[in-house]
């Protein structure tokens, strides 16, 4: 006869087995979530892949929004763009799968045609290049097929290598390598797409992911004080008249388009900069990499010169650039100061004008070149300067305006992700 406690024990052990066998049948369902969205995510991450791919592509053309079902699938689609941001583009890809979604954001440079980059490139006007001091150019050049000379300057001899260049030599014509007009047009911002944007910042820090749509300030014909404030990402600054950027302000991959733009003293920053009148730098200013800058000349009929002044002892890494159509008597000007440091390219379509000490590890090109001393100007002279390509960044990527840009693609900077 069983005793009434056994009863008990046998629905205890039930009990038991019926919480053990529920606790595996939902670990074995939550393992099976776990697969399947780790399952989701490898997909996506390898659909946004696919899209970053495609978006990089040479003969890709992506200004507007286009989905795509990749490998002929619903279940894999994605969607990509390309916008322009300056000298650069920046391309969004979003992955879909089911009710998932990856977001991705980079700036894409070009890579340097190494048959076409130069150190050097002066457009031959019938006159040679002269070098006198500890002048140092390492890289193929440009030059008129007057050459390149030594020369004695205010008690500077030429003190350099006797090769004058390291490098090979080659001849130049008599005008600049074509740029690309599409690059340019963009880059002459006009008002219109402005017009309804705010005209005053909300807030000392102001982030935008380029996952959003552009955050634009439209300043009117106001003369606007940037300071005291962080701006970084998908942030574009226009004014029909003056931009002052303070030393206090902080920017990182910002555009502003002015009249004219003033950076102060000690500004340090990532942005681009483009006016149609001027850009002055102050002394000891930083601009890190991608920074750019450019004049492009508008009004053909004025005789203002565009410029791009670089204060005494800056760093800048990225491009200077100054353009206009037709070459005028006042052309358009690149001022280096003493002791500036760039490391990237400039590319005046006009002059470059050199004070002591220049360093630039990268290349430079332009009509003409101007060495200026306290009391004179010497046109096509190179003094105390180096240029040395060879100490230009492996990974420096330029801007497809050029005509050195190759035709492959690469990410410059991942700037979000979601």
């Amino acid at each position: 006869m069983l005793r009434a406690s056994a009863l008990y024990i046998v629905i205890i052990i039930a009990l038991v087995v019926a919480t053990l066998c529920s606790s595996m049948i939902v670990a074995a369902y939550f393992y099976k979530l776990q697969y399947q969205r780790k399952f989701r995510l490898e997909r996506l991450q390898n659909n946004l892949e696919s899209g970053i791919s495609l978006i990089l592509s040479s003969d890709s053309n992506y200004y507007s929004e286009k989905k795509i079902n990749l490998f002929y699938q619903q279940e894999d689609t994605i969607s990509i763009e390309k916008i322009s941001w300056g000298f650069f583009d920046v391309g969004i890809v979003k992955a879909y799968f089911q009710r998932d979604t990856l977001y991705k954001s980079f700036s894409i440079a070009s890579a340097i045609d190494s048959l076409k980059w130069a150190s050097i490139y002066l457009v031959d006007e019938e006159r040679p290049l002269y070098v006198s001091g500890k002048t140092y150019i390492k890289g193929t050049a440009y030059l008129p097929k007057s050459g390149i000379k030594e020369s004695y300057v205010e008690g500077n001899s030429y003190e350099g290598d006797k090769r004058l260049i390291i490098g090979d030599k080659k001849e130049s014509k008599e005008i600049l390598p074509v740029l690309k007009t599409s690059r340019i047009n963009y880059l002459r911002m006009n008002k219109e797409s402005f017009l309804n944007s705010d005209s005053s910042f909300r807030g000392k820090i102001i982030k935008n992911s380029f996952l959003n749509p552009a955050m634009k300030f439209y300043f009117k014909n106001v003369s606007k004080n940037v300071s005291n404030i962080n701006l970084e990402g998908n942030i574009i600054l226009f004014s029909e008249n003056g931009i002052t950027l303070d030393s206090t302000c902080i920017l990182n991959n910002v555009l502003v388009f002015a009249k004219s733009i003033q950076v102060r003293n000690g500004f340090k920053g990532s942005a681009q900069l483009f006016a149609t009148e001027s850009i002055i730098v102050g002394k000891n200013c930083v601009f890190n990499y991608p920074s750019g800058m450019g004049v492009l000349k508008t009004d053909t009929k004025t005789n203002i010169q565009p410029k791009i002044v670089i204060g005494d002892s800056c760093v800048f890494k990225g491009i200077l650039f100054s353009y206009e159509k037709v070459k005028s008597d006042a052309q358009t000007l690149i001022d280096l100061g003493k002791d500036v440091r760039i490391e990237g390219e400039v590319f005046s379509k006009g002059m470059i004008r050199f004070k002591n000490g220049v360093t630039i590890y990268g290349g430079i090109s332009a009509n003409r070149i101007i060495y200026e001393t306290k009391s004179t100007l010497f046109e096509n002279y190179l003094v105390n300067t180096t240029i040395n390509l060879d100490l230009l960044s492996p990974y420096y990527l330029t801007s497809n305006v050029f005509s050195g840009a190759s035709n492959k693609r690469k990410v410059l900077e991942w700037l979000g992700t979601k």
